[in-house]
C-alpha cells in the first residue's frame, strides 16, 4: 500500500510539472501576495499612470521584474466573467462562466460539479495563514473562490455562510448585507445572522479599519466588513477605507505566523468603474492598486515574499487615443480630448471604450468583459517562472509550488488533464 501511495505521489508530482513546462524552476518562498485588478487590461494600467502624473511618471508596478501575459477564456465561453477567471487564479483550473471553485460538470464523468481545492487549502495546510482583501463584497466573485464553492456566483448569502467554516484568517472589504437577515437590514432570505454566529464562535467581527488596528495578531479569525455593499469608490471620497490601508494592516497581521502566508488582493472596483464607463474612478482605484503594491513592496521582505500581479479579464475595450503633447493627457486633463493634426480631422476623446452606457461604440446597459489577453507581473522568489504566454490556471500551479506545494486533489488534476487533452 505504502508502495503504491509512492507512486502515485510521483505522478501527481510528475503530472504537474508538466503542466508547468520544462523552463519552471521550483523556488520555495515564504509568502505569496496575489494582486488581482478586476477588469484591469493594459490600458488600464496605463490611464492609471497618466492619470497618476503623465507619460513620464513611474508607478509602483513598474518595479515588477518579470512580465508575461495570461490567456483568460473559461471552459464554456471565448470570454470569461470573473467567477470562472478567478476559480482559474485559486485553483489553476478552467470552468464555466458563473462556477465559485466548482468544477466544469461537463468536464465530469458523472456531469456533475465538484468542489476544487484551492491555494487558501494548500497554504493552510502547510501551516500559512490566509487572508483575503478586496474592495468589494468579500462575496463577490473573485474574492468567493479562495474560500468557497457554489454552482453559481450569484447566491452570496450561501456564499456568506460558508465564511464560517473556512481556513481564512482574516477577511477585509465589503459587503454586510448578506451576512445579515433583512429584519437586521441585510439582504438574507432567512433569518439567519451570520455575524452573530461568526462572533458565537469566538471569532472577531468588525466593520471599521481603526478597530483593526488594535489587534497585535491572528489567534482568532478576522472579519472586518466595512460596508453594507461594495467599499466607495476612492476617487468620490466615500471609501471606507484604501486599499492601501487595508493591505499594510493585512501584511502586520499576517507576517506574524513564522510559517508564512497567502494573501488575495482584489482591486474590485476598477471592474465596476469600467463596466458604467466612468474612466476617472477607474483610474483612481489603478492608484490605489499601484499604492498597495508599492507598500507591499516596502513592507515585505523580496528574498522571502512572492509577489505576483494579474488580471481575472478585461473590461469595456478600453482605448487611450492619440494625439497631442505630453500635457493634455496628464492628470484630470486625460479626460478631454486629442489634438486634431488635419484641417479635416476632428479632435476626439483620449479615452473611449468599446461599450458600455457612457461614451461607447456599442452602447450596452453595463460594458461587456472583452477576451483580450491580460498582463501577468512577478517579484521576488520564483519571479522568473510568470514569464511568457500562460493560460491563467498556470498561475495557481506557479503560486503553488513557488510555495513548496502542489494540487493534488483529484477534482483538480482531473480538470487539468481534459484541458490539456482540448489543447492537442
Amino acid at each position: 500500500m505504502r508502495y503504491k501511495m509512492m507512486i502515485s505521489l510521483g505522478l501527481i508530482s510528475l503530472f504537474t510539472s508538466c503542466q508547468l513546462g520544462r523552463s519552471h524552476k521550483a523556488v520555495v518562498a515564504k509568502n505569496a501576495i496575489l494582486f488581482v485588478g478586476d477588469g484591469m487590461g493594459i490600458a488600464q494600467m496605463t490611464s492609471g499612470r497618466l492619470y497618476a502624473g503623465g507619460s513620464f511618471h513611474q508607478m509602483n508596478y513598474e518595479q515588477f521584474k518579470y512580465t508575461g501575459f495570461s490567456k483568460t477564456y473559461s471552459s464554456d465561453n471565448y470570454t470569461t466573467d470573473s467567477a470562472a477567471g478567478a476559480t482559474a487564479l485559486a485553483a489553476g483550473v478552467k470552468s464555466y462562466n458563473g462556477a465559485i471553485s466548482m468544477t466544469d460538470p461537463k468536464w465530469e464523468s458523472d456531469h456533475k460539479s465538484k468542489k476544487l481545492q484551492t491555494l487558501s487549502d494548500l497554504a493552510k495546510s502547510s501551516g500559512k495563514s490566509v487572508g483575503i482583501i478586496t474592495t468589494t463584497r468579500i462575496t463577490h466573485a473573485t474574492p468567493a473562490c479562495f474560500y468557497a464553492h457554489v454552482l453559481n456566483r450569484n447566491s452570496e448569502s450561501e456564499i456568506a455562510e460558508q465564511v464560517l467554516k473556512s481556513n481564512v484568517d482574516l477577511w477585509i472589504g465589503g459587503g454586510r448585507e448578506f451576512f445579515l437577515p433583512k429584519k437586521r437590514g441585510g439582504k438574507r432570505p432567512d433569518e439567519r445572522n451570520i455575524l452573530d454566529e461568526m462572533t458565537s464562535k469566538g471569532n472577531v467581527v468588525l466593520d471599521n479599519i481603526k478597530d483593526l488596528k488594535k489587534y497585535g495578531n491572528l489567534d482568532k479569525p478576522i472579519l472586518a466588513l466595512l460596508a453594507d455593499s461594495h467599499v466607495g469608490y476612492y476617487q468620490e471620497g466615500k471609501a471606507e477605507s484604501s486599499l492601501d490601508q487595508m493591505v499594510k494592516e493585512a501584511v502586520r497581521l499576517l507576517s506574524k505566523n513564522p510559517n508564512g502566508f497567502f494573501l488575495l488582493v482584489e482591486g474590485g472596483r476598477v471592474d465596476h468603474a469600467s463596466h458604467i464607463n466612468q474612466e476617472e474612478k477607474m483610474m483612481a482605484e489603478m492608484v490605489e492598486l499601484d499604492k498597495a503594491i508599492g507598500s507591499v513592496f516596502r513592507l515585505t521582505d523580496s528574498d522571502e515574499t512572492l509577489v505576483v500581479l494579474t488580471a481575472d479579464h478585461e473590461t469595456a475595450g478600453l482605448a487611450i487615443n492619440g494625439y497631442g503633447p505630453h500635457s493634455i493627457a496628464k492628470g484630470k486633463r486625460i479626460l478631454g480630448k486629442t489634438i486634431a493634426r488635419h484641417p479635416k480631422e476632428k479632435t476626439r476623446p483620449i479615452i473611449t471604450w468599446s461599450t458600455g452606457p457612457g461614451r461607447s461604440l456599442y452602447e450596452m446597459h453595463s460594458a461587456a468583459h472583452t477576451a483580450v489577453d491580460v498582463p501577468i507581473a512577478a517579484k521576488g522568489p520564483g519571479a522568473e517562472n510568470f514569464s511568457g504566454w500562460m493560460d491563467n490556471t498556470e498561475i495557481a500551479i506557479r503560486i503553488a509550488r513557488n510555495l513548496g506545494l502542489e494540487f493534488v486533489e483529484s477534482t483538480n488534476l482531473r480538470s487539468m488533464r481534459y484541458l490539456n487533452n482540448l489543447k492537442k
